[in-house]
């Protein structure tokens, strides 16, 4: 056994006689009894110590003075690695989203312009939609009155019509309200009238052109 643990107590440093063990198996290696040597090449490195283990290399009044004093407990803390790095990790994410949320602030009145635009659009497309759907009506109405039940009917109607004028020019004459070359020159225009349309009809029918 090592002389400084064979005389260590509570107020000797614990991690102070360990790194004197370590310094002195570094500089004096044992040896397996009987062999020689060992093999030519020089020990392996020991590993560092992290800094957590170092710090926790402190005597039994440290250690109470951590365990009762706050502020030396928080500045041992905050001496740690880990912990500094976590605050690294913090800081960062802290400046990233602060750039983040200035970033966005300038978009801001972007954004809004933006929107003002779509929103004009909405309200021409709308405007422009009714338009059609009012024009779109009036070409429906306008075709309706060229449908093939709307031509016949309106085509029957017209040779009554005619048939009818004619007629009443006759019976004018007949009661004495027209002379002679005014009734025959209103007669010949109407029953003309009359003829073509009549002939009009007749041909649709025939032809089929038009179906109830």
């Amino acid at each position: 056994m090592h002389d400084a643990l064979s005389a260590w107590n509570q107020q000797v440093n614990l991690g102070f006689v360990l790194k004197e063990i370590r310094d002195e198996f570094a500089q004096r290696p044992p040896t397996k009894r009987g062999e020689d040597t060992y093999s030519s090449r020089p020990p392996p490195p020991l590993p560092t110590q992290p800094a957590e283990t170092m710090n926790l290399n402190r005597s039994s009044a440290e250690v109470e003075e951590l365990l009762t004093n706050d502020f030396a407990f928080e500045m041992f803390f905050n001496s740690l690695e880990r912990v500094q790095n976590l605050k690294t990790v913090q800081e960062e994410l802290r400046n990233g989203n602060e750039n983040l949320a200035h970033k966005n602030l300038g978009r801001e009145d972007q954004l809004l312009k933006l929107r003002a635009e779509v929103g004009d659009m909405d309200k021409e497309y709308k405007a422009l939609k009714a338009e059609f759907e009012g024009k779109e009506r009036q070409q429906q109405e306008a075709f309706s009155r060229f449908t093939a039940s709307t031509v016949l009917t309106r085509l029957k109607a017209s040779v009554y019509e005619s048939d009818e004028l004619s007629e009443s020019v006759a019976q004018s004459f007949l009661d004495g309200n027209l002379d002679h070359d005014s009734f025959v020159k209103q007669f010949r225009e109407l029953r003309k009238v009359y003829h073509l349309r009549a002939s009009k009809l007749e041909r649709a029918q025939k032809d089929r052109l038009f179906t109830l």
